[in-house]
């Protein structure tokens, strides 16, 4: 987890892989400015309506689907081998412990658009622990 200081080790014997981020939390102006790069408009929606649910602000929101994001393209970048796009998967559904995405476009036979996964966050202090067990 590159400039945090931070260093995570996980071993998966016989499993697919793992996604793993840690952000800071943004602030407003930075949540407002940075959304569109990160969700389209209905993700953006579902997050205003939503994301008290999960105990958080609008810009914590924010981070926290980066971060799932960024979990997503660490977990599935040795099998797609290519990079993607923050808006080629959408944000789904968001608790306080977990949060849904799916793909919108496919990335290999494997992975077609509608492949769903879910991950597990921790907030932190200073920000946010994303985590994707494939």
């Amino acid at each position: 987890l590159a400039g945090e200081g931070v260093a995570l080790c996980a071993v998966r014997p016989g499993q697919e892989g793992i996604g793993l981020d840690l952000e800071a939390w943004l602030d407003g102006d930075q949540g407002a400015q940075l959304w569109p790069g990160i969700m389209d408009g209905e993700e953006w929606g579902r997050l205003e309506a939503g994301v008290h649910d999960a105990q958080l602000s609008l810009a914590e929101g924010v981070t926290l689907v980066f971060s799932a994001k960024e979990s997503l393209f660490k977990g599935l970048y040795p099998r797609v081998g290519r990079y993607f796009d923050f808006l080629d998967a959408r944000w789904l559904a968001m608790t306080v412990q977990t949060l849904t995405l799916e793909l919108k476009c496919p990335l290999t036979p494997a992975l077609p658009a509608g492949w769903r996964c879910t991950l597990h966050w921790q907030a932190l202090p200073g920000g946010v622990l994303t985590v994707l067990l494939l």
